[in-house]
């Protein structure tokens, strides 16, 4: 049985062409093409919106908010705004008064210090584990947030720098390896985000947190465990100092209009 020469070509160039593509794909494709991103919701964009917002401090500790007006600021409808309130709610970033409406959370000196005591106790336990099962992981984790930190402050992008300090101790509770823990840090995270950015706001305060973050990363690289321990305790507490003094600041009516009960 003979076949037209030209009916092989084709089959042969069909082969090529088959083996060639399979190449590609394998050795090309796969290493280049990204996945593609799940686009957010209108919930998601609403909760990330009003979260920056509270955390940047655009909406002040106590402010009321309202369904109504923070739709039109945003462009959408209210249920979504709604659905974002009612999980910012579970954060304790929004606070709900029976017949007095939705609040931006409020803070007090105790709160501040409550916080505080929790963050260490998490970041600590944090910490070890992180030596003990992600060491280079951690270390060179800590070692680049510093970096991006120093550079940040150099150019004055001091919301760049606020989105790193937080990056950094996310980099520490990540590496517990510890679905719970990174949970229970998450539930305090947002309220650590809104204290760290009025603190920051005082004079000098980031160009000693960048050397207080610098030290960390070093002692975390040479696995001290101890003093690691310490300077993170000293750093946390530091932290919950500098935001009680920073509310001890603020004028009399912004103080009545957070402390308010």
């Amino acid at each position: 049985m003979k076949f037209h020469p030209i009916l092989l070509a084709i089959s042969f160039g069909a082969v090529v062409y088959r083996i060639l593509d399979f190449i590609f794909y394998r050795r090309f494709a796969k290493s280049t093409m990204e996945k593609l991103s799940r686009p957010q919701s209108l919930n998601e964009l609403a909760e990330n919106a009003i979260r920056k917002a509270i955390v940047e401090g655009q909406l002040k500790f106590g402010d009321h908010l309202s369904e109504v007006r923070l739709s039109q600021m945003l462009g959408i409808s209210k249920t979504p705004v709604r659905e974002a309130l009612l999980k910012m709610r579970t954060e304790g970033l929004i606070e709900s008064h029976p017949k007095r409406g939705t609040y931006v959370f409020r803070v007090r000196p105790e709160d501040i210090d409550a916080l505080c005591e929790v963050r260490e106790v998490l970041e600590l336990a944090a910490v070890r584990l992180g030596i003990a099962r992600r060491h280079a992981q951690l270390a060179s984790g800590l070692s680049a947030v510093v970096s991006r930190m120093r550079k940040a402050l150099d150019a004055h992008d001091f919301r760049a720098y606020q989105r790193l300090d937080a990056e950094f101790h996310g980099v520490i509770v990540e590496s517990a390896a510890n679905p719970y823990l990174v949970e229970a840090y998450a539930q305090i995270s947002a309220k650590i985000a809104t204290l760290r950015t009025r603190v920051h706001t005082m004079p000098d305060v980031m160009a000693r947190s960048l050397v207080t973050h610098g030290k960390i990363a070093r002692l975390a690289a040479n696995s001290d465990l101890d003093g690691l321990a310490a300077l993170l305790s000293t750093h946390v507490r530091n932290t919950g100092r500098y935001a009680k003094k920073w509310l001890a600041s603020q004028s009399v009516d912004e103080t009545e209009s957070v402390t308010a009960s």
